[in-house]
């Protein structure tokens, strides 16, 4: 009788049958009346499935008649048979079936398959071995939980050692990996040094052109979910307005501001910051820039 995957017995009391005599068993009435077995222990609880074997036991011959599979049901104190030797597992995957998130913690993910006997899904994550193929780009913890380190892309090995189901009566060991991908999305925001005024007049406008960059693929831009807000900070700079333009694949956005000061010396900071999201998950990643603005 497997239980928490370990093979635990249960041992019926042994029956002496006489030259040519037979005798009724059932199995059924033992597991509902949870009867002690001929060593005083209880059916194991919580146990989903197991089987029995009919031994001939004698001076001459020890050996198995008869092999059935069960299937238990302690709710309604019942069980079904089956023919076949075994109870496994089919169909491994991996859900969700690729992570995409900014820097830090994306997600957690499951391994699951499909019981055999019952048709149910079964999470196999605690019995998984987890890794990840970059861990620069990304980590990945004992429980799937991923977490994004670095803008890039890489994938999650997810490996498991189960009961397979190969064919109606048999089962076999199997393995299965899967390899979820992981989309780190970033971006650089330029520039972040001195920029040099046109005009330093007071009156006469400057544009200053700022850009995302280092976008990786596999990152498309959310237009609509995006936006870029230009300030100054500091001195005679005086910020006059933003315009934005951003696409699925670029970013740009130029701030319009006024300074004053004299040829060579600072005037203070114009700065701007960038907020982009991302397809599908609208994952929302910000930047912020402050270069110093010199007159001409």
């Amino acid at each position: 009788m497997p239980r928490s995957g370990q093979a635990q017995s249960w041992e019926l009391p042994e029956r002496i049958l006489g030259p040519h005599a037979s005798t009724h068993v059932d199995i059924g009435e033992f597991i509902a009346a949870g009867q002690l077995d001929a060593h005083g222990h209880l059916p194991p609880l919580g146990v989903p499935f197991g089987g029995y074997h009919v031994r001939k036991i004698g001076p001459r011959v020890d050996k198995t008649l008869t092999t059935e599979t069960l299937v238990f049901d302690r709710r309604e104190q019942s069980f079904l048979t089956f023919y076949n030797t075994c109870c496994g597992y089919t169909g491994p995957f991996v859900v969700p079936g690729s992570f995409l998130g900014s820097i830090g913690f994306i997600g957690t993910g499951q391994v699951e398959a499909t019981d055999y006997c019952s048709g149910t899904l079964v999470d196999f994550t605690a019995s998984s071995t987890f890794s990840s193929q970059n861990t620069t780009v990304a980590t990945v913890d004992t429980a799937f939980g991923v977490t994004g380190q670095a803008p890039g892309s890489t994938n999650i090995n997810s490996c498991l050692t189960y009961s397979k189901q190969r064919t109606v009566d048999t089962c076999v060991t199997g393995t299965f990996c899967g390899n979820p991908g992981v989309t780190v999305c970033d971006f650089a925001l330029s520039p972040e040094g001195p920029v040099t005024a046109a005009h330093c007049d007071g009156t006469t406008s400057n544009n200053q052109l700022f850009g995302a960059s280092a976008i990786p693929p596999g990152c498309s831009v959310i237009p609509s979910q995006s936006t870029c807000s230009g300030f100054s900070s500091g001195g005679s700079v005086s910020v006059q307005g933003t315009t934005t333009n951003i696409t699925s694949s670029s970013a740009n956005c130029t701030v319009m501001y006024t300074a004053s000061g004299a040829s060579g010396q600072s005037a203070g900071r114009v700065g701007l910051t960038m907020k982009l999201a991302f397809y599908p998950s609208s994952v929302v990643v910000f930047h912020t820039v402050r270069p110093s603005v010199t007159c001409p």
